[in-house]
């Protein structure tokens, strides 16, 4: 069975509530207001009060202190999930179920069934479901995926991956066993 795809979101910007205003969700902030031409930040959530006031006044958006009152109250399209990710599944759930598209951190869930569940909700919502996955062009990620690849280091069992501050990150692993005793090899 084919299922409907949402309706894109064509003639106004796209409205996000975030709920949970810890560390990531300034990224999130920051994230909406530098596409303020196509995305605008419409409601906060946090059960803290001073976390959902410093993130008021920087976003400059509507405050609640639960989710339920932010699903019920503001208008928005789709949740930017960044509590804890013991409470995400259920927040999924339930955004969802009224219709909202959901955007997770990760891990999106700490249970693999919670997981399923979470897709499960968005699938018969017909809401899409985005797990944030920031780091896949991580420079240092990118390094070990080539290295990975490469034949040269398919037989190496033990790497060592350094950054400095400014400098980009450097894979050491041992060197072919043709190659001199003790010897290893950086790949930039």
């Amino acid at each position: 069975m084919h299922k409907a795809e949402p309706t894109a979101i064509r003639d106004r910007r796209i409205r996000f509530g975030l709920v949970g205003c810890g560390r990531i969700a300034q990224k999130h902030i920051e994230a909406i207001q530098q596409h303020s031409d196509r995305a605008e930040l419409a409601a906060i959530c946090d059960s803290d009060p001073q976390a959902l006031k410093a993130a008021q006044d920087k976003a400059d958006a509507p405050g609640y202190s639960s989710m339920q009152d932010l699903i019920e109250q503001a208008e928005v399209d789709a949740v930017c999930l960044c509590t804890p990710s013991g409470l995400r599944s259920d927040q999924a759930v339930a955004a969802a179920g009224a219709g909202l598209h959901v955007i997770t951190e990760k891990p999106m869930a700490t249970r693999w069934a919670d997981a399923k569940r979470m897709v499960r909700a968005c699938d018969e919502a017909e809401r899409y479901l985005f797990v944030v996955k920031q780091n896949r062009r991580n420079a240092t990620l990118q390094l070990l995926k080539r290295a990975v690849s490469s034949r040269s280091a398919s037989a190496a069992s033990t790497w060592s991956i350094s950054k400095s501050s400014g400098r980009a990150p450097r894979l050491t692993m041992p060197a072919p066993a043709s190659a001199a005793p003790g010897s290893s090899t950086a790949v930039r």
